[in-house]
């Protein structure tokens, strides 16, 4: 069962976004890492998608403003908000 009934493994949501981080495909240019070193930028792959999601983050200035940088990848506030309630659950 996946979060919300959404299954990350389709090739595209209905927005067009790619892979496990739901990047959009100009976002897999910019952003996409070969986290495991096959050669391949794999989003489907969950070492290429936390990579390419540290970098899409780091260059949008997480460890200067992470409410800024998390905003970027989902401008929603509630997005923002939900993602800090869960890294501090994370880290109790």
């Amino acid at each position: 069962m996946f979060l919300l009934g959404l299954n990350p493994y389709t090739k595209s949501s209905f927005a067009g976004c790619i892979g496990l981080p739901q990047f959009r495909v100009e976002n897999i240019k910019r952003y996409g890492v070969d986290g495991n070193n096959d050669g391949v930028i794999d989003l489907f792959n969950a070492k290429d998608a936390i990579f390419s999601v540290a970098n899409f983050l780091s260059k949008h200035g997480y460890t200067k403003n992470r409410d800024k940088a998390i905003h970027a990848y989902n401008p929603s506030k509630a997005y923002v908000k939900a993602v800090k309630i869960l890294a501090k659950r994370l880290q109790e």
